[in-house]
């Protein structure tokens, strides 16, 4: 793949600086950010474990609408940090099932 022989001929200054400027980002992605940000939060304002389950019987449309976003490898790493935290708030009301 073309991006994989251009990233491999970067120094790791370079590839440090390119990851951190979001060279890697895809602008598709931003939209799959903001839904599972808003999830996150409306998740950690809940207050009782009824609450978190409403909210987590949305999550699996939610992931499968943000699939496509998720092949983006930056898109990908945020994700999974906004998800743990979700998660976590989630667990602190033990509504996971």
């Amino acid at each position: 793949m073309a991006v994989d022989a251009c990233e491999r001929r970067l120094t790791r200054a370079q590839r440090k600086a390119a990851y951190a400027a979001g060279a890697d980002k895809d602008p598709a992605g931003d939209e799959a950010i903001k839904r599972i940000t808003d999830q996150r939060d409306r998740m950690c304002a809940c207050a009782d474990a009824a609450c978190a389950a409403a909210v987590a019987a949305e999550w699996k449309a939610l992931e499968r609408a943000s699939e496509p976003a998720l092949h983006d490898p930056y898109t990908q790493r945020r994700f999974n940090v906004i998800d743990a935290e979700r998660l976590a708030c989630q667990e602190k009301l033990g509504s996971l099932r």
